[in-house]
């Protein structure tokens, strides 16, 4: 749902649902982002299933502007930002899962699903970096046809959790038997032949919680040989630093075995992978074209029906692509090709037409209320994956299990600006901690790290430690003038003082409660 919220514009996470749906459905129902790409004319009212009433979601959204203090001279301004605050929610929403699993999003392809997938999957796909996107003919019903005709499989786990160092071969090779025997064995397939077998370990630092899933052969010995330094790399790979000084824990080992395709699924496979009919030149018609609100104006999209298209067509910007399922909308920077099976690749196109890929051009106080949400959003989403990535890989039961810790974002003079929903006492607190440090290091560089827990600079108590990296967003910025602080702040479980904890209750001064850091340079230079 899309609305003017408290001096905002808010765009869910309420939903209209199917009923009432949208209000372009005329049945009552609030201004949603389906009425938004109606108006920007990104969806065509007449491949719809049913009829559509553009003039409903045009009175929801005139009712929407009617409560803005300084709204825009046209409603499509207004839509179009509902849709682009809506781009960076669902960019947001893949950004904390792929953090959360320590992947890198921009190294795989956007695939949709759902039917109102391919209206968003370009923008969404710019918001992420990501730049490739796969559209399967079959989108808009994807999880139904999985469900349908996916293979029958079964997932067994054995729990090892022994380190790596101490495990035995022989072992452990009895354990792989009996784990592939017993996950066949409740599978059930009719035959054994057409069978798939895939095996992984799950491994971490020991002390730490959060483990690594590692493909792996049948073959024990190659196991206890390479795992260990592959869970180093690998672990480098998602959070920058490996802990060569801990041991590799062998947590678990997993089996997933799939049967073969049934027959409808195998004739699915089939009949949905043959080749497109090719058509003779002669038949294929000339390409229409329609209006779509663009970046602040009204633009001419090419027109497609993908009914007709066929094998090797060349999908080019600005199109929309329709069908009686969804509707593909492919953005001025991308370009797509049609595949064998009817699947269209995009692949971002790193030359497109000034005039249509340039900014916004809205008015300033509509321009500046839609990416102060955008931004707003992006800077949450800085925090939360901060924290998300301390939890996952701490070892103190402080931080992965009570949660004592905080982190926030805050500008080059140290204030506040963004922070994840952790403890409030800290978030109230840093910006003081973070101002000092500033203070105490006027010439800040690239790769620096700051460590404080003064109170009389924003700190609380001494085991709470707080870290302050600087973040030089313009290339060759002066070493004094970082453009943001990120900061971190966690209970540590010792520092010191007169009794363990480093909480004596009996304390008179700070020296009988811990270790006192008025500020200390832990890097510098990344080093």
């Amino acid at each position: 749902i899309c609305d003017f919220v408290g001096g905002r514009l808010v765009v869910g996470p309420a939903s209209a649902g199917a009923s009432p749906g949208p209000a372009c459905y005329a049945r009552g129902g609030p201004l949603t982002v389906t009425d938004a790409n109606v108006l920007l004319g990104r969806l065509r009212v007449d491949r719809f299933p049913f009829p559509l009433m553009p003039e409903a979601a045009r009175e929801r959204i005139d009712h929407v502007l009617g409560r803005m203090p300084s709204p825009p001279d046209r409603l499509e301004t207004l839509a179009e930002g509902f849709l682009d605050i809506a781009v960076t929610h669902m960019a947001e929403a893949v950004r904390a899962i792929t953090t959360a699993r320590g992947v890198d999003v921009r190294d795989h392809a956007l695939i949709g699903f759902g039917g109102a997938a391919a209206q968003h999957l370009c923008r969404i796909a710019d918001a992420l970096g990501i730049r490739k996107i796969i559209d399967h003919p079959k989108a808009s019903v994807l999880s139904a046809v999985g469900m349908g005709v996916a293979a029958a499989g079964r997932i067994e786990t054995v729990g090892i959790y022994q380190p790596v160092s101490q495990i035995d071969a022989d072992e452990l090779r009895q354990v792989l038997l009996q784990l592939i025997r017993r996950t066949v064995v409740l599978l059930q397939p009719d035959s054994l032949s057409g069978i798939t077998i895939r095996l992984e370990c799950d491994c971490k630092y020991a002390g730490t919680d959060s483990s690594i899933a590692l493909g792996v052969d049948n073959d024990a010995d190659e196991i206890l040989a390479k795992l260990s330094d592959r869970f180093h790399v690998e672990h480098q790979n998602r959070f920058g630093y490996r802990r060569e000084d801990r041991g590799v824990e062998l947590v678990s080992i997993r089996c997933e075995v799939q049967s073969a395709l049934s027959k409808r699924g195998d004739d699915f496979l089939r009949t949905s992978t043959m080749p497109l009919p090719a058509k003779p030149t002669s038949s294929r018609r000339q390409h229409q074209t329609t209006a779509v609100f663009h970046r602040g104006r009204w633009c001419d999209f090419t027109l497609l029906d993908r009914e007709e298209l066929v094998a090797g067509d060349v999908v080019p910007p600005a199109s929309l692509v329709v069908s009686d399922q969804s509707t593909l909308i492919v953005e001025p920077n991308w370009q797509g090709t049609v595949s064998d099976d009817g699947t269209i690749t995009l692949r971002h196109a790193a030359t497109t037409s000034e005039s249509l890929t340039g900014q916004r051009s809205v008015d300033g106080d509509t321009d500046e209320a839609i990416q102060m949400e955008i931004v707003a959003r992006r800077l949450q989403s800085i925090a939360d994956a901060m924290g998300e990535v301390l939890r996952r890989t701490a070892v103190s039961v402080n931080v992965k299990e009570r949660l004592d810790f905080s982190c926030a974002v805050f500008k080059g003079d140290g204030t506040l600006i963004a922070n994840a929903p952790h403890v409030p006492v800290h978030l109230g607190a840093m910006g003081h901690t973070v101002r000092d440090l500033i203070r105490r290091f006027p010439n800040l560089s690239d790769g620096d790290c700051l460590v404080s827990n003064d109170p009389y600079a924003g700190g609380s108590h001494l085991p709470d430690v707080t870290v302050v990296t600087p973040v030089f967003c313009q290339a060759g910025a002066d070493s004094d003038s970082p453009t943001f602080f990120v900061a971190s702040r966690a209970h540590h479980a010792e520092i010191g003082g007169a009794t363990p904890g480093s909480m004596p209750p009996m304390a008179t001064s700070l020296a009988e409660e811990g270790v006192l850091i008025r500020g200390f340079a832990l890097v510098r230079d990344g080093v």
